[in-house]
């Protein structure tokens, strides 16, 4: 998990000063703001995005300038990691958040603003399931593969995909994790089929296999939630008309979608409960229709042996 965010700005007295760092309790080296802008602006134009290692941590180093009041603003932001977490993992999320930041570099607040984003996108993001670099890495050594069969073409064109891919596979991914939190399932199946899609760029087959899988089971389930929904009504309808056997085997099949239903994290706690509240509502039905076929054959034999013996 990152340690924490730090925003650079640049003073004409002074150089570069921490414009502010969340939590504040976060400890930095005297040394690193200087040291980020000098590695930035070594080259013409100034470098987006590098990664610095210092003792005990790695840093994700994002930067970038605008105009204002008829000058060049210009902010870098830093992300202190632990050691074992790749800096270049978090440059998408710094550089989706480029926007926010030069809205509200002097607002008041911005301390609020970046403990909302630190808390709630960058902690978030740490647990993502694939790394960035990790599939950078797998590009690279499938180009090299294709390099040395001589098919530069092919892996030039890999290559290219190692910049832009990965990261759009991880917000791909971070939408469909939150997707799911709201239980949005179609939306979450829409953001799987994404990423699906960007591992057959890259030629991952068994991961578009498995995302589009995902995908195709996401969508499932809104339509066996209309269908449980489509058979309690009809349960009810029937009930209502005394049509026993009828409202016990709408129960009985919503019973079996609800199963269904558990097998999703999603869904298993509230379908558990339904699937429990139908086969309930079956048995009842059962015991129901068998007193009522018991209370019938009674009353059939009792008739009878008021025929045969008459007083």
């Amino acid at each position: 998990m990152p340690r924490g965010m730090v925003i650079i700005d640049w003073d004409k007295m002074t150089g570069p000063v921490i414009k502010l760092k969340y939590p504040e309790t976060l400890e930095i080296s005297s040394d690193l703001p200087m040291q980020a802008f000098m590695m930035h602006t070594a080259k013409e134009p100034p470098e987006g995005e590098i990664s610095i290692q210092v003792e005990d941590a790695n840093v994700s180093s994002y930067y970038f300038q605008f105009k204002q009041k008829n000058t060049v603003r210009r902010i870098i932001l830093l992300l202190l990691l632990n050691v074992t977490e790749a800096a270049s993992d978090f440059f998408y999320i710094l550089r989706k958040l480029e926007p926010q930041i030069k809205d509200s570099i002097d607002n008041p607040k911005l301390i609020e603003l970046i403990k909302d984003i630190y808390e709630t996108e960058i902690i978030s993001d740490s647990g993502l399931t694939f790394s960035a670099s990790q599939i950078r890495d797998q590009i690279s050594e499938r180009a090299k593969t294709l390099l040395d069969m001589k098919k530069f073409e092919e892996a030039q064109s890999l290559l290219k995909k190692a910049d832009e891919v990965p990261f759009k596979l991880a917000e791909s991914l971070k939408q469909a994790e939150n997707a799911l939190k709201t239980k949005d399932h179609s939306k979450a199946a829409e953001y799987y089929q994404r990423a699906a899609e960007l591992f057959k760029e890259i030629k991952e087959e068994e991961f578009f296999a498995k995302f589009s899988n995902k995908s195709q089971m996401f969508r499932k389930i809104p339509k066996m939630q209309d269908e449980v929904m489509a058979l309690e009504e009809k349960a009810i309808k029937a009930l209502k008309k005394n049509l026993i056997n009828e409202t016990a085997m709408h129960f009985e099949r919503a019973a079996q979608v609800a199963t269904e239903l558990t097998k999703f994290d999603t869904t298993r706690d509230y379908y558990e409960i339904k699937k429990k509240e139908y086969l309930a509502k079956v048995k009842a039905l059962m015991l129901y229709m068998k007193a009522t076929a018991d209370a019938n054959e009674a009353l059939k034999g009792l008739v009878k042996r008021e025929v045969k013996d008459p007083e």
